[in-house]
């Protein structure tokens, strides 16, 4: 049962439009791998995501996609997959090339010809982590359930040499293989059912920082243009409620409340109101009041 499905990251469309409006050509540079990262996570997540939806059949399985917890800390996990008598962390690596593990230091190294050799920090250090903060979770919470965890790379685009690694490293098509065997390994467990109740109610959507304080930019560094919801181009106005976009000829009204909530996840809405109200001059005091009010419920 797939108890909460994939969806692309929430951040992409947010930062797609910071990227529109900032005039700092090197945060948006930062922008812009960040991006890139999180596309090609999203891609590969997909992936796992469509094959997990296949084995709901096969393997009693309840599947989480995007799990994030507090545990002394947060702690996000890419897929949660319960059975009936254990937990499995997958975390998905989308990167393509020759992929091996180092240790002391633990590091993923990246070779690709013709160009320098990359490093990443260790999926194998992030799966332990992750194993440690939920058992530490599970037991603030009275459960007593085996954890597992192991390292997906999802493409043939990823070669990879993981011979000095003690995680377990799955391809695709191993994938099932690895649940069906955690879970006959052990025997069915009454708190599993408990577990998931209590993901459902605890893993919710949590922000840390806003992006201003991410970035480390100001609303001045913005442009306060009304942008399209399709391309993030710059719309103009035909009428009293119509606007059409300068580059994919979209049409539509503008909604200011959804421009309120997007520069709400810049900055925090305590230091916000006044500054805001002026950076929108083109929207009318009244209108603009109006439109605050609907936020705060």
């Amino acid at each position: 049962m797939i108890q909460k499905e994939f969806r692309s990251s929430p951040k992409m469309h947010i930062l797609k439009r910071l990227y529109a409006r900032l005039h700092l050509d090197e945060i948006k540079v930062r922008i812009q791998q960040d991006i890139a990262k999180i596309e090609a996570g999203d891609f590969g997540e997909e992936i796992v995501a469509k094959r997990l939806n296949t084995y709901k059949n096969a393997i009693d399985i309840h599947v989480f996609h995007d799990i994030t917890l507090y545990q002394n800390g947060l702690f996000q996990m890419d897929f949660l997959v319960v059975t009936s008598s254990c937990i499995i962390i997958l975390e998905v690596k989308n990167i393509s090339g020759h992929i091996y593990f180092t240790q002391n230091p633990q590091q993923l190294i990246r070779k690709i010809k013709g160009q320098p050799d990359q490093k990443f920090r260790s999926p194998e250090t992030q799966i332990q982590k992750y194993i440690k903060q939920l058992e530490i979770w599970n037991y603030s919470h009275q459960y007593n359930i085996p954890i597992y965890g192991a390292v997906i790379f999802p493409t043939l685009s990823s070669i990879v040499n993981s011979d000095n690694t003690m995680t377990h490293i799955l391809d695709l098509e191993e994938i099932e293989q690895f649940i069906y065997k955690q879970n006959q390994e052990n025997i069915e467990n009454t708190d599993v059912q408990k577990f998931i109740n209590r993901i459902k109610e605890k893993a919710i959507d949590y922000r840390i920082n806003t992006l201003g304080e991410y970035y480390n930019f100001k609303l001045y560094h913005l442009n306060s243009d009304f942008l399209c919801p399709k391309c993030h181009s710059k719309m103009l106005k035909k009428s009293r409620r119509k606007w059409n976009c300068s580059n994919c000829s979209y049409t539509g009204q503008r909604i200011i409340k959804e421009e309120l909530d997007e520069y709400l996840s810049y900055f925090h809405q305590d230091m916000l109101k006044q500054d805001l109200q002026k950076f929108m001059k083109d929207v009318s005091k009244s209108t603009f009041y109006r439109e605050w009010k609907k936020i705060q419920k």
